[in-house]
């Protein structure tokens, strides 16, 4: 499901999907993630104003962000879906 779901968060989930968690089986690693940091940037503007968004996208993109940073544009597309 997610390596970085919180307990309350991943019972929301298992509810939400009907997953029997009597009957399921879930490994608990921890949520220490290295490769994961938080980032805060106020926005003067909607976040459908793509280009206040570009920090988000690789250089090879014509982004501000990391030569290798695809787990950016992960995050952006996963904020736009939701």
């Amino acid at each position: 499901m997610s390596a970085t779901l919180p307990p309350p968060m991943l019972s929301n989930v298992c509810h939400t999907m009907h997953i029997k968690t009597a009957s399921s089986y879930v490994i608990n690693l921890g949520i220490d993630c290295p490769n994961i940091t938080w980032e805060v940037r106020h926005m003067t503007a909607a976040k459908s104003d793509f280009a206040l968004l570009c920090f988000l996208l690789p250089k090879c993109n014509g982004g501000e962000g990391e030569q290798d940073s695809f787990k950016n544009l992960w995050y952006l597309l996963m904020t736009l879906v939701n």
